[in-house]
């Protein structure tokens, strides 16, 4: 796969139905990745901090707009959001060289 980084390119995967979605990688623009005080990728922050540049989106089932933020189109609940910074790859923006990632599955 190949993108552009100012979408989110994420693997999740479900044992249950979808009910419960697990984490195998976020790929975000490096620049979207937000550190704590620490220098620490602070995943909480990262998937909700609202950009100009995210899509956004009409919920059918209450008419109000959606989205903006990494965080509306992953499907692991806010709740355990703290939990994924072992998970975020930041990537750096247009790169077709330098942001490249292969995945072996074995």
């Amino acid at each position: 796969m190949e993108q552009n980084q100012d979408s989110i390119a994420s693997v999740e995967y479900s044992t249950d139905q979808g009910a419960t979605w697990r984490p195998i990688v976020y790929m975000l623009n490096g620049s979207d990745v937000v550190l704590d005080g620490n220098g620490n990728v602070d995943p909480v922050a990262t998937f909700s901090t609202v950009r100009t540049d995210q899509a956004t989106y009409v919920d059918p089932a209450d008419s109000q707009t959606k989205g903006g933020n990494y965080g509306a189109f992953i499907g692991v609940s806010s709740n355990q959001w703290s939990t994924l910074a072992p998970y975020i790859s930041a990537r750096v923006d247009d790169n077709p060289v330098e942001s490249k990632r292969v995945e072996v599955s074995v």
